[in-house]
């Protein structure tokens, strides 16, 4: 499988500058509030112009969260990665469970928490926060079977 690396559009210090204290809304695509999904797929648009699907992550909605990122994660639209570059989406989870999701830029993690909003967090520090973070880089094209992960959570 090829991985192709897209250069960014917008320079990334702008990006972070502009989204960090934007505030942490359940279901928000941006762009003056984010869920942490919404955060991650503005990110990839505006700063990689990567277009990954939407799929409508709700805070409340934990188990269906966890199976949609658990189905996409297993699915090959994501490729695991150890190598950094930017762009990548990190991937945390607590008690076995992925839960939240943020994004490598400028050499940390920008991510949306809801009794924080938007915030850039060093990678070792988020890393030391949660049991389990894993890094994927997206390597699909943007169009394909958006219904198959629908079909899972369902």
């Amino acid at each position: 499988m090829t991985v192709v690396q897209k250069k960014a559009i917008v320079p990334v210090t702008v990006a972070v500058n502009s989204l960090v204290g934007a505030p942490f809304e359940s279901g928000a695509r941006g762009p003056l509030s984010f869920d942490c999904w919404g955060l991650v797929l503005h990110v990839l648009r505006e700063v990689y112009a990567i277009e990954a699907p939407d799929w409508d992550l709700k805070t409340e909605e934990k188990l269906r969260t966890r199976r949609i990122i658990a189905a996409e994660i297993a699915s090959e639209r994501w490729h695991k990665v150890e190598a950094l570059a930017g762009g990548e989406v990190v991937i945390a989870a607590q008690a076995g469970r992925e839960h939240h999701v943020g994004i490598v830029i400028c050499g940390g993690i920008l991510h949306a928490e809801q009794s924080i909003g938007v915030h850039f967090e060093p990678i070792d520090l988020f890393k030391r926060r949660f049991q389990k973070v894993a890094f994927y880089r997206w390597t699909a094209d943007p169009l394909v079977e958006r219904d198959a992960v629908a079909r899972v959570v369902e």
